[in-house]
């Protein structure tokens, strides 16, 4: 009896289990920028999006989600640089954490465009390569929070070199050039008395 119990427990269990993962609330963020090449000065424009929505109900009506990039890379961004997309609106952002909330006129299931963020590059970069993320995403369902998947952007850079870097480099460079024909010169006179 205490067999039959025991199977019919773990069969109870596995049952629910089952449907919890099946039944399971999901939705994938998504971003993509308008260049490959970030370039020192030069803005940029993320599009950040909403992608394979599996809701219980009737799908999202409202975001959360935190923008994180590389403050070395990027000026810091404030919400006038955000600006929503389509039906979304209401946009809060938080520029001491970069939280950022925005909701949707009425609910939804479809891949779509979210949001569209600024971003300018600093005068001075000196990396080769950048990471953008749009983590820690959440919305509800209408009975329990869910989690978003987190979208990644790797973009590449190209580094700022200062001028008076450069100016002081070339400088030097004629002045070894002076120097070097001035010994030649002397020799050849010296030699030639």
């Amino acid at each position: 009896m205490r067999k039959v119990f025991v199977s019919l427990f773990t069969f109870i269990i596995t049952i629910f289990i089952y449907m919890n993962c099946v039944n399971a609330s999901s939705f994938e963020m998504k971003v993509n920028a308008d260049k490959d090449i970030i370039n020192p000065g030069e803005t940029i424009v993320l599009t950040v999006g909403i992608s394979n929505i599996e809701m219980d109900n009737e799908g999202i009506d409202l975001l959360l989600t935190n923008i994180s990039y590389d403050n070395n890379v990027f000026e810091n961004i404030d919400e006038n640089d955000i600006k929503a997309l389509g039906q979304w609106g209401g946009l809060l952002f938080n520029s001491n954490n970069n939280k950022l909330i925005i909701e949707r006129n009425i609910q939804t299931r479809s891949d779509e465009e979210v949001f569209q963020i600024s971003l300018k590059a600093k005068d001075n970069i000196e990396v080769e390569s950048t990471k953008i993320s749009i983590q820690q995403s959440q919305s509800t369902d209408g009975n329990k929070d869910i989690d978003g998947i987190d979208a990644n952007l790797e973009l590449k850079t190209k580094k700022y070199y200062n001028k008076f870097y450069i100016i002081g480099a070339i400088a030097i460079i004629v002045v070894i050039i002076i120097a070097i024909t001035g010994i030649i010169i002397y020799k050849k006179k010296k030699g030639g008395k």
